[in-house]
């Protein structure tokens, strides 16, 4: 069985392996867990196993484990600009959720358009032919009245049926029929 050579040259925990021509493994081992870092040839598949070494000697295997990396694409888009929010020129997104090519969200913070220039707007909906504005409000929890100013910033799409909107404190849930607003997360207190 291999053995675990000392290098003083490297820092503590880190033990180094260069697997493949193009591709490169390391081991950071720290508390007991042990990250892989991996890079690789494009649909190429590599097989790896666990070392665990005590005192300088192999003291147990794991089950291989067989790795196959993500082809390349072709490189051909087309793309499209669209612009959202109005004139001052500070709306920004900060996150996207794609469920499929025709049902696409964006969140964060859009400024109103020519026809409502003081409503500030918190997510886009792309439908397939259109991007529309959305206004979706969070209140401060546990009984808020009014809609809070801040802008969403993530958003996860379990499907279309069930996409969660967070601006941090408080989530809105959302089932193609309404908007629910829920404070459990942070048993009702409110941090802006």
């Amino acid at each position: 069985m291999p053995e675990c050579q000392d290098d003083s040259a490297q820092p503590p925990g880190l033990i180094f392996f260069p697997f493949f021509l193009f591709s490169f493994v390391f081991f950071l081992v720290f508390l007991n867990l042990v990250f892989l870092f991996f890079t690789g040839v494009p649909a190429h598949s590599y097989n790896y196993q666990l070392l665990l070494y005590k005192n300088g000697a192999l003291s147990a295997l794991s089950n291989e484990l067989s790795i196959t990396t993500m082809d390349t694409t072709s490189h051909e888009y087309q793309w499209e600009i669209y612009s959202f929010g109005g004139y001052s020129g500070s709306s920004y997104l900060l996150d996207v959720a794609v469920i499929n090519e025709n049902d696409i969200w964006a969140v964060g913070k859009i400024d109103g358009d020519s026809l409502n220039p003081e409503m500030n707007y918190k997510a886009v909906h792309w439908d397939g032919n259109r991007w529309d504005l959305k206004q979706i409000n969070f209140y401060l929890c546990p009984n808020g009245t009014y809609p809070t100013p801040y802008p969403i910033k993530a958003i996860f799409a379990f499907n279309e049926n069930d996409i969660w909107f967070t601006r941090g404190a408080s989530f809105v849930h959302w089932n193609r029929k309404q908007y629910t607003h829920d404070c459990t997360v942070n048993n009702g207190s409110s941090k802006n």
